[in-house]
């Protein structure tokens, strides 16, 4: 049996949930080394590939932890081999976490996705000559363009009228389920959650695009 490292965080006074549970439904405590708490659970090898349970088992320690404070979340699979091993990582990286902490203090995670039909998710053109081929896989590759230059007008649009209510932020291009999705992800402190909401129903509709506003989160993309 190994443990399985959640996040890392300040020592504080207040009482640790003795009800938290995580990955497997194992109670989830604390190693403090340092002035610096890493929350922990034990976990089985079986249980190091995480299915849609373990997955969100994991995001729920975290986002009680982000609740209660400033946390630095740890993607799933840090992993030791005891109770000591999770000391020693703390005391090994005690400065850049503390100075990560101090960044992070008082602060949350608002994202925002910016999805467009993916023209490749639509079914191919009837087979023909090489000319329309060629032809067609030109009017892919300008669908594409103009799908990530609307994406950085409507991005640049958003960061406009976002200003002063972030600290940072992040894009983050992908692929899901037939669209082409830019995540923007921003740096928020936490008195500025409903102000940052209520600034984001400004963003004037953007048809075809979808747009979709999501948190507060841990600072996931925040924390290298």
């Amino acid at each position: 049996m190994r443990y399985l490292l959640y996040g890392v965080f300040r020592n504080c006074d207040r009482p640790w949930p003795e009800n938290l549970r995580g990955v497997g439904r194992q109670p989830v405590f604390l190693v403090e080394k340092d002035g610096l708490s890493a929350a922990v659970s034990k976990i089985s090898d079986a249980e190091l590939t995480p299915d849609v349970s373990g997955a969100l088992a994991y995001e729920k320690v975290i986002g009680a932890i982000h609740r209660a404070g400033t946390v630095i979340p740890l993607r799933f699979g840090s992993v030791f081999e005891s109770k000591l091993r999770v000391a020693g990582f703390l005391e090994e990286y005690r400065e850049p976490y503390a100075e990560l902490l101090e960044k992070l203090e008082g602060s949350a995670e608002m994202s925002i996705r910016i999805l467009l039909k993916d023209p490749a998710a639509q079914p191919p053109p009837a087979s023909g000559s090489g000319t329309g081929y060629l032809a067609a896989q030109r009017r892919r590759y300008a669908q594409l363009d103009g799908i990530a230059a609307e994406q950085e007008r409507i991005s640049w649009e958003i960061h406009r009228l976002l200003s002063g209510l972030f600290a940072k932020s992040k894009s983050e291009p992908s692929l899901v389920e037939g669209y082409r999705q830019l995540s923007l992800h921003f740096l928020v402190s936490r008195n500025s959650v409903i102000p940052f909401r209520k600034a984001f129903q400004r963003v004037a509709p953007c048809p075809p695009a979808k747009l979709f506003l999501s948190g507060p989160w841990p600072p996931h993309n925040f924390v290298s």
